[in-house]
């Protein structure tokens, strides 16, 4: 399957086998990049993880702004929080948006 942008991609919905798009590579975080997220607002975490998928495609401005606008509507500070069930069972609460 030829290679497109996230721009491309993103439009198209599915590609055309039917299937998803996927990268060419996986971009990657270092651990010391993970660590400087630590206590981060949710929407920075955000734009820091999808940045290397959008490449040149979006400006950072415009990918922060995309993110505040998709996010901006939850009830909860913490957009997905984590919910402690038990010493070492947790939940990811996905309903606040």
């Amino acid at each position: 399957m030829p290679a497109c942008g996230f721009e491309a991609a993103l439009f198209a919905g599915l590609a055309a086998d039917g299937g998803l798009y996927l990268p060419e590579r996986w971009p990657r975080l270092e651990r010391d990049q993970l660590e400087a997220l630590r206590g981060a607002p949710y929407q920075e975490v955000a734009a820091r993880v999808l940045a290397p998928f959008v490449g040149e495609d979006l400006s950072h401005a415009e990918l922060d702004e995309l993110i505040m606008a998709a996010y901006g509507g939850f009830d909860h500070a913490a957009i997905a929080p984590l919910r402690q069930l038990g010493p070492s069972e947790w939940l990811l609460e996905l309903f606040h948006g």
